[in-house]
């Protein structure tokens, strides 16, 4: 059965310079602000512009229910989300990426695999035409990577420098030092899902692509909202999710805590 696909473009423009301020932390959100976050940080169809819907909705008539958004969207974690970490030496990951995992985890349960390493250049994606820039080139081929690998499923990738960099969105490299996306060097966010429930499909290969090759700063809470957007947390609400928060925990928390197509009637928050 072929998944269906939601996409997000832009490049998850974050003002790095906030995260791990203390402003963020200090705020703590109310179960209807929780609830209301939730919903609308992972409703589907806060992401598509009006034509795209239509278009959508016509092609693929059976993904209204989907696509309206009227249940959660997440990662099926009734087996453990595969966890990779790929560099071009085969190298263990930094501790500022297992930190950010381990954290994620505190709250949610033992919901990732341990990392699968991986050695491959992911810089050769990278347009070095555009050497100002950190943007693909247009040759990164899903199916290849995933084979030449021997991934059976896809899952969420780590990545070292390949975050997307356009000055069409910005002159200063700090404020695009990571995002999450389809690919290295890439800008949009897809998600594919099986239209027998509201689960990703194992087909998705995630990248949270830290750092962008100009050497912006990232920490611990950069990587934990960067593996966020991944796992359903599409959309940022300001301050919580502006960075990184407790308030964001929360709403990540809950959307996990509560099955894959729980109505939005029916979420229970969890701030444990």
């Amino acid at each position: 059965m072929k998944p269906l696909a939601l996409t997000f473009l832009s490049a998850s423009i974050i003002a790095l310079t906030a995260c791990g301020g203390g402003d963020d932390n200090a705020e703590n959100l109310t179960t209807e602000q929780v609830l209301s976050l939730a919903r609308n940080t992972n409703s589907a169809n806060q992401n598509y512009p009006d034509s795209a819907t239509n278009e959508l909705l016509m092609k693929t008539p059976e993904a209204v229910t989907y696509y309206l958004g009227d249940g959660v969207l997440r990662w099926s974690t009734e087996t453990q989300i595969p966890l990779y970490f790929v560099s071009i030496d085969g190298a263990n990951p930094p501790q500022t990426l297992i930190d950010g995992v381990a954290q994620l985890e505190s709250r949610l349960g033992d919901i990732f695999t341990d990392f699968k390493i991986l050695t491959w250049d992911v810089q050769q994606y990278r347009d070095t035409n555009a050497s100002d820039e950190n943007m693909g080139n247009g040759t990164f081929d899903k199916a290849f990577f995933m084979a030449q690998n021997n991934l059976s499923e896809g899952g969420m990738i780590l990545s070292i420098d390949s975050g997307y960099y356009n000055k069409q969105y910005s002159n200063n490299a700090q404020n695009m030092c990571a995002n999450s996306s389809i690919a290295p060097f890439s800008g949009a966010l897809q998600i594919l899902w099986d239209k027998t429930g509201y689960t990703y499909s194992k087909e998705n290969l995630i990248w949270t692509n830290m750092g962008n090759n100009h050497g912006c700063k990232w920490n611990t809470q950069t990587v934990m909202h960067e593996l966020a957007h991944g796992m359903g947390m599409y959309q940022h609400f300001e301050p919580q999710f502006g960075s990184w928060s407790d308030g964001a925990f929360d709403v990540l928390t809950t959307l996990y805590h509560n099955a894959p197509g729980t109505k939005w009637a029916d979420l229970q928050v969890s701030t444990l």
